[in-house]
């Protein structure tokens, strides 16, 4: 079963890359973090379980005035803005079409040991489509939308699902393509806000958190930040996940230059793609 992990966790970003979307400032929102034992007893929800918690601002106020009141409650460690992250690209079609990667990773001989049985594996992501003929025996039925806030992770945009692909689809039934670990389960986290590529730090917070209490032995993030900065929510998201034995895979980010957080936070498994022998796709 290790072996299998393992072998997972080096597929899952074969093909990341970057797309369109920006770091931004989300307009009228930022984020809080409490001393420990003085945390509001009104604070619910994912973020409350690491003591964090997104406030709006009053309206006719700025963000950083808001940011300056809130900073001068002594019982408040931390004050930043809510940003929004950037999805790593799709599976570009030969590669995924071809499935090389497959041999150069070993995985027929991983087969041998598990498909992936037992495992599963939360897919932080745009979604998933539940109805996929070569996905929906794998898809459990607990998944959670964090950018909507419901219970439909349905995935609008496609990304989500060509990943999920690459991680679980089904073997041997003449169709499609075959994932890394066939066998495994995926919880399906929908961060983006409705059908398009947008998602914020606070939601993949929530989507970390709910995943380690929800059973994900693996949790998949296809995305990040090229900022430069420590998102000290997400780093605390992530440091609960550990705490329950949760082994977290983020995309380098493929481009030249800084790895991307939060690939480059020491305690997650930084992934980048290689080509067909094994050569870096990007210098």
């Amino acid at each position: 079963m290790k072996k299998i992990t393992r072998v997972l966790a080096v597929i899952i970003f074969v093909f990341c890359g970057s797309n369109a979307f920006a770091t931004a400032f989300v307009p009228g929102e930022v984020l809080v973090k409490y001393r420990s034992g003085s945390v509001p007893g009104s604070l619910s929800g994912e973020l409350g379980k690491i003591g964090w918690a997104k406030i709006r601002v009053n309206s006719g106020r700025t963000i950083l005035q808001e940011m300056a009141t809130l900073k001068r409650n002594s019982d408040i460690l931390l004050v930043v803005p809510n940003t929004y992250g950037q999805f790593l690209s799709e599976p570009s079609d030969p590669y995924f079409d071809e499935q090389w990667y497959l041999t150069n990773v070993s995985a027929p001989e991983a087969w041998d040991i598990s498909l992936g049985a037992g495992v599963t594996v939360a897919v932080i992501d745009s979604g998933v489509d539940r109805d996929h003929e070569d996905l929906a025996d794998a898809i459990l039925p607990d998944g959670w939308d964090f950018g909507d806030d419901d219970a439909d992770p349905s995935d609008a945009l496609g990304h989500g699902t060509q990943v999920a692909g690459v991680i679980a689809a089904i073997q041997n039934n003449n169709r499609g393509i075959s994932g890394i670990a066939p066998a495994c389960k995926l919880l399906p986290l929908k961060i983006s806000l409705g059908g398009t590529g947008a998602f914020t730090e606070d939601a993949v917070a929530e989507a970390i958190i709910y995943a380690a209490d929800h059973g994900a032995q693996i949790i998949n993030l296809s995305l990040g930040w090229i900022d430069g900065e420590i998102h000290q929510v997400i780093v605390d998201a992530i440091d609960f996940a550990l705490n329950k034995g949760v082994l977290l895979v983020a995309g380098a980010g493929n481009e030249r230059g800084p790895v991307w957080f939060p690939a480059i936070y020491d305690e997650v498994l930084a992934v980048a793609s290689s080509d067909k022998i094994d050569g870096k796709v990007y210098q």
